[in-house]
């Protein structure tokens, strides 16, 4: 009863980033079950050459940011750490954006919830994409 009422306890690290999807390991440490559900993944590309374009050809945003939420295969954890893919297909630099000094990065919340039912979420921040 004690470790229910401490709750779950979720710690994430970055393991791999590839071309589309970002590997990561999820441990949780008070020993009580967690079930992942869901992932809420932004992408920010911050533009480093937006002043000087804006000034000279056409206004340009300094940054961009792109939300959406993705459904995950439940993963169970109780006591141990699991490694999840979280797919980020949609964003890759183009040309335009190698012109304009584009800088991808990435957050994610996954969400999920505890063995009682409460919400639990992890959150994993400031992934750089390539």
């Amino acid at each position: 009863m004690k470790r229910l009422s401490k709750g779950a306890r979720l710690i994430a690290s970055v393991a791999h980033v590839a071309d589309s999807k970002i590997n990561f390991k999820v441990s949780e440490v008070n020993g009580v079950a967690v079930v992942l559900t869901s992932a809420d993944i932004s992408v920010t590309k911050t533009y480093r050459f937006s002043k000087a374009i804006s000034l000279f050809v056409w206004k340009l945003p300094s940054k961009a940011k792109h939300r959406y939420s993705i459904p995950i295969d439940s993963v169970k954890i109780c006591g141990n750490s699991m490694n999840i893919q979280l797919p980020i297909n949609n964003h890759r630099i183009s040309l335009t954006d190698h012109l304009m000094g584009a800088k991808l990065e990435s957050n994610a919340i996954v969400n999920g919830y505890d063995e009682i039912g409460r919400p639990v979420n992890v959150k994993i921040e400031k992934v750089i994409l390539r």
